[in-house]
């Protein structure tokens, strides 16, 4: 006999999980809050991750599988390529609508550091993003957006430390918003390899 429909479905239930780790940093987080964020009963929640660690562990493969998705996927991206390097950078921390929400994941991502299982998935979502980092920039170069002999190996490094970096310090000096400062860190890490200056975004408010 069939089993009963799912009327929530995990992708519901994830994001659920992360609104509610932007509210709560990891020791105040727990199934209830994520059912009562969902709609459903504690138990839906039980029932389909077992326990909090099961929900963290979840969500981090389905970050993996969508970070793998995003690199295969990311030469595919017309004659724009650094545009979609814009909006990858930028959309990753959409989440992240206050220091303190970005506080509070950072907390989780410390979390995970320190759980073996967690780490793993962790950094295979870091390498796929490297990767369609890399990937992006080829296609710039090839689209003429970079110069010719660019380094896209060292300018990915490059990029990914400015971004992170700038997340932080965004976190401590509250300045701005963050999306307007992971954009002004990538536009200074593409400065000098750009064969044309950046095209200014109207839409974007420091």
């Amino acid at each position: 006999m069939a089993g009963r429909p799912r009327l929530v479905d995990d992708v519901t239930l994830l994001r659920a999980t992360v609104t509610i780790m932007g509210r709560t940093g990891p020791s105040a987080l727990t199934l209830a809050l994520v059912a009562t964020e969902a709609g459903v009963t504690p138990a839906t929640v039980v029932q389909r991750f077992g326990n909090k660690r099961g929900l963290m562990l979840a969500l981090a493969h389905s970050h993996a599988e969508r970070a793998s998705e995003r690199h295969l996927h990311s030469r595919d991206q017309g004659s724009h390529p650094l545009q979609a390097l814009t909006d990858l950078v930028v959309g990753t921390w959409d989440p992240a609508t206050t220091p303190q929400v970005f506080a509070n994941h950072l907390a989780f991502l410390c979390a995970d550091l320190v759980d073996e299982d967690l780490r793993a998935l962790t950094l295979a979502t870091q390498r796929s993003q490297e990767r369609t980092v890399r990937n992006l920039l080829d296609s710039a170069v090839a689209a003429g957006e970079l110069a010719p002999g660019t380094d896209t190996a060292a300018l990915t490094a490059s990029i990914q430390s400015a971004v992170a970096g700038s997340g932080l310090l965004w976190a401590m000096d509250r300045q701005g918003t963050l999306n307007a400062r992971l954009r002004s860190a990538l536009d200074l890490a593409l400065s000098s390899h750009l064969t044309k200056p950046p095209t200014p975004n109207p839409k974007e408010t420091p």
